[in-house]
């Protein structure tokens, strides 16, 4: 029998977390380091993501970027970072907050009735302004941009709400808030990302984009078309 190599044109993942005490782990790191130098066409991001392991440097950088490409018809809702004591904030500040993960550590948003019971005191936390509107995840796959409309849920963060509570409404985003979805996927060199947009009024915000989007559990019958583009970038070489 003679030995064969597949040599794949497309590689699709979705960045797994793998614990390093995994029998696998040592070639869950060698897979990474194939993705770094890999030139074939890959959905999905690379191990160098510094956007995603820190939210700021994304707020600042690829969201920042992307709108003064979209005429700064997003906006990046206020955030702090601190660690100590976030009674002067709350003072100075006056409006509501969030507290929501600073990295690639996935975890709920949740809103100061719930944090206002923690001890916050030793952990760097991020805060971010609480945006009252409509929730949009709009999915990005290539040239192709998905939106979706949360129209009910049962908790602030809709990702994290009970089975069946979440309805989806199929939208059109106007043409600069798909600029700067699509300037966010190519400053951050990944063809497959989920954008978190928030809708006040005639204002969108973004509040984070996520480099490995768990698109298939966004139950809507326009979702069956949005897969068959997924399958056609795939077969791009």
């Amino acid at each position: 029998m003679v030995d064969k190599v597949i040599v794949p044109i497309s590689i699709y993942h979705r960045h797994p977390e793998v614990s390093t005490t995994h029998f696998y782990y040592q070639k869950h790191c060698a897979f990474f380091e194939i993705l770094d130098i890999w030139n074939g066409n890959l959905l999905g991001q690379r191990r160098d993501h510094y956007q995603n392991f820190s939210k700021a440097y994304q707020g600042i950088t690829s969201v920042k970027i992307s709108s003064l490409a979209a005429k700064e018809k997003v906006k990046y809702p206020r955030s702090f970072f601190i660690k100590g004591s976030y009674d002067l904030l709350h003072s100075k500040f006056k409006k509501s907050l969030v507290v929501k993960s600073c990295s690639n550590m996935c975890s709920k948003v949740v809103s100061e009735e719930i944090y206002s019971t923690w001890n916050l005191d030793n952990l760097p936390t991020f805060f971010q302004e609480k945006i009252d509107g409509t929730d949009i995840r709009a999915h990005v796959c290539g040239d192709i941009v998905w939106p979706l409309q949360v129209e009910t849920k049962d908790c602030i963060d809709y990702r994290y709400a009970s089975k069946g509570s979440v309805k989806y409404t199929k939208i059109q985003l106007p043409y600069l808030i798909k600029v700067f979805c699509k300037s966010i996927a190519q400053i951050e060199k990944n063809k497959f990302v989920g954008v978190d947009l928030m809708k006040f009024g005639k204002t969108y915000f973004c509040l984070e984009s996520n480099p490995g989007p768990g698109w298939s559990t966004y139950h809507h019958p326009s979702k069956k078309l949005f897969a068959k583009k997924v399958f056609k970038q795939l077969l791009r070489r």
